[in-house]
């Protein structure tokens, strides 16, 4: 999946009208332009800071969004969240797989 997988689903949100404050979207589109940046990573350190940089958006976010009424926008952020997730963990074992002469 490609960072153009997460577009339709950001258009199609703003389309139906479900908006959040443009600090929402932007959130979203940052954390769904990690795709490609985690796909290039080189070394298991540069993972480790993807991860947190990752971390500390979701934090600031969902912390902002406590009082989101609707939770439309949590469900959000964690769908890019899990798929951030997944293609962390598959580039961890690549990297691994790399570093172990296998593959």
């Amino acid at each position: 999946m490609t960072s153009r997988h997460f577009a339709l689903p950001i258009f199609s949100w703003r389309f139906l009208g479900i908006r959040g404050d443009d600090k929402t979207q932007t959130t979203l589109e940052r954390l769904s332009a990690l795709t490609e940046k985690i796909r290039d990573l080189e070394d298991e350190a540069e993972l480790r800071k993807i991860e947190d940089e990752i971390d500390a958006m979701l934090r600031a976010r969902l912390t902002r969004s406590v009082d989101d009424e609707g939770g439309t926008e949590a469900l959000a952020m964690i769908a890019v969240a899990q798929r951030l997730d997944n293609l962390v963990h598959h580039r961890r074992v690549v990297l691994s797989a790399r570093t172990s002469g296998v593959g």
